[in-house]
């Protein structure tokens, strides 16, 4: 922990639903300057993902400590690994499911070939922990909801505030509604609404992720969005007659060998956006990829492919707890509405059918008012990068108008996750947690 922190550490031993024996247990970070007092008011923050981990490992949580140290925040800071995450117990991964993945993107598969080992493999994965007694719907995200106030009444606090980034900013949103009493204000960045459906928006997400990048193209001096927009038409054509082999290097492993198809050129194209470092050269990749050059577009990927690769990533937490928000995905429904707007669906509806959560993802419990639109009265702090393509910025002004005390901050040149840029988005932060009620955002990004 970096000097001039304070921390402690414990364990919170959630309950679970129904007559289930099931051993839980969730590690608490609690940190603070060492000039603010223990009586400070107490911040919860809510990790993204679903299936990310907080990070209470020494390694993280030395950042956090110089989070806090270079925003010079007021607070106390609680952090904790969410069910099946982290250092959390049990830890939840798919044993060989990065080996299927690896082997899916090594064969130039159609969409719904590709959706249906996909979903082979998922559901080996749920059944090798059904085997062992865990039940992965006791490790839905939606679970947070049950486990702050709980974590809260177990560590004698009162009243908190949240700090809720991308998926966490959905759970945010909830508590908020749901618990007035207990949760005072909120900072939320890449806002993720629990109204918002993240299958049927799946068509208009993807379009106006490639209107998004042509803008930052016109940003970039000497990047012309309709060389971009050419190129990009070009890629796409040519994949749709003939899938390309390309090598993806990655760190600290072998290079990918991957059939870059059409389907997933757009969604590597979608998801790439989701970085600044792979933002800033996907443009001048995807120019070059229509000259039949595809090592820049290759390296960019690296970024992208290397968490899907992972062989510890919660995949079990992510489909338990996107399969189980009240949404799920309805394939003629998504089609129809995307063709009545022009719009493209990169999985044919076949493909979509194979969907882990119409399958045996989606569980029993899922809460009645999750997908609700959500109103509150608490000051909120809705914090937006202007190029984010995985949370638009519509979707924070959409949700901030739904909100009595909402301050909307989007961060210029930035694209998903803007809480940690200490220069704009943290003085905000920082600002807006000493006064919350009296709070004005007093510049721009």
């Amino acid at each position: 922990m970096p000097a001039g922190i304070q921390a402690r550490c414990a364990w919170f031993e959630p309950g679970v639903q129904g007559e289930r024996e099931q051993a839980i247990r969730l590690p608490l970070l609690l940190m603070r300057r060492d000039s603010v007092p223990e009586t400070a008011p107490l911040t919860i923050h809510l990790p993204g993902g679903p299936g990310a981990a907080a990070g209470t490992d020494e390694y993280s949580a030395w950042y956090w400590g110089a989070w806090l140290l270079e925003l010079g925040l007021e607070d106390r800071l609680l952090i904790f690994d969410p069910r099946g995450t982290g250092m959390a117990e049990p830890r939840l991964h798919c044993p060989g499911n990065h080996l299927a993945i690896s082997a899916m993107l090594a064969q130039p598969l159609s969409a719904t070939a590709e959706s249906r080992l996909a979903l082979k493999s998922l559901s080996q994965c749920r059944g090798y922990w059904q085997d062992r007694g865990v039940a992965l719907d006791d490790f839905a995200a939606r679970h947070l909801l049950d486990d702050v106030p709980a974590i809260m009444d177990a560590i004698g606090e009162e009243k908190a505030r949240l700090l809720g980034l991308s998926h966490g900013s959905r759970l945010a949103l909830r508590l908020l509604e749901d618990h007035p009493d207990r949760f005072s204000a909120a900072v939320l960045d890449g806002v993720f609404p629990p109204h918002i459906d993240p299958f049927q928006t799946q068509p208009e997400v993807h379009a106006y992720s490639l209107r998004n990048l042509t803008g930052y193209c016109r940003s970039q001096e000497g990047c012309s969005d309709r060389q971009l927009r050419d190129a990009h038409e070009q890629v796409r054509n040519r994949l749709a007659e003939q899938a390309v082999l390309i090598q993806v290097p990655r760190h600290d492993a072998p290079d990918q060998a991957l059939w870059l198809t059409e389907a997933r050129f757009l969604d590597l194209v979608f998801a790439a956006q989701a970085f600044d470092e792979s933002l800033a050269t996907l443009p001048s990749s995807i120019v070059r990829a229509a000259d039949k050059d595809y090592r820049s577009f290759a390296r960019m990927l690296s970024q992208v492919i290397d968490p899907a690769l992972d062989p510890d990533r919660n995949v079990p937490v992510y489909w338990a707890s996107l399969c189980n928000e009240g949404h799920l995905p309805n394939p003629e429904g998504i089609h129809s509405a995307a063709h009545r707007r022009g719009l493209e669906v990169s999985f044919p509806v076949a493909g979509l059918r194979a969907h882990p959560c119409l399958n045996d993802w989606a569980g029993p419990f899922t809460r009645e008012n999750f997908a609700q639109p959500v109103t509150a009265e608490q000051p909120v702090l809705l914090l937006a990068g202007q190029w984010d393509s995985v949370t638009p910025v519509s979707w924070t002004r959409e949700q901030a108008a739904l909100l009595d005390n909402a301050h909307v901050l989007e961060v210029k040149g930035r694209s998903h996750g803007v809480v940690f840029d200490v220069r704009c988005a943290g003085k905000a932060v920082k600002d807006f947690l000493e006064s919350p009620n009296d709070f004005r955002l007093s510049q721009d990004c």
